[in-house]
């Protein structure tokens, strides 16, 4: 268990402390940023989201392979580009307007769990 936070926290404060200090606090912030921005400085911001899903993505493996209930299940040989995952968080907050204030990380979790529940 130790494993899995550490993993989630190390990736997803890396990808937070960037996001931090381009002012980016919530993700109608970063979502605002990605749209004003050149190409080079969306592939940035993609790889940011991308580094996120990476460490949920990585907890989810921990849990997999301790046998605990997973935070999503994508189908078995799926890859999610950094653009979905930005196309995901989008989708997330029209559907959900109330998660925009929040920090991008939570919502790219949301939008993981959303797009990919688990059946019980």
């Amino acid at each position: 268990m130790k494993w899995i936070i550490l993993v989630v926290v190390l990736a997803l404060s890396v990808g937070t402390a960037t996001a931090k200090k381009l002012d980016m606090d919530t993700t109608r912030d970063v979502l605002h940023v990605y749209d004003m921005s050149t190409l080079s400085d969306r592939q940035a911001l993609e790889a940011i989201v991308g580094w996120m899903r990476d460490g949920i993505l990585a907890a989810n493996v921990m849990l997999r392979n301790r046998k605990q209930p997973l935070i999503y299940c994508p189908p078995e040989k799926l890859t999610i580009t950094n653009r979905q995952m930005i196309d995901m968080v989008r989708k997330e907050i029209k559907e959900k307007p109330q998660l925009d204030d929040l920090p991008v990380v939570v919502v790219v979790l949301w939008a993981l769990k959303d797009t990919f529940p688990c059946k019980e």
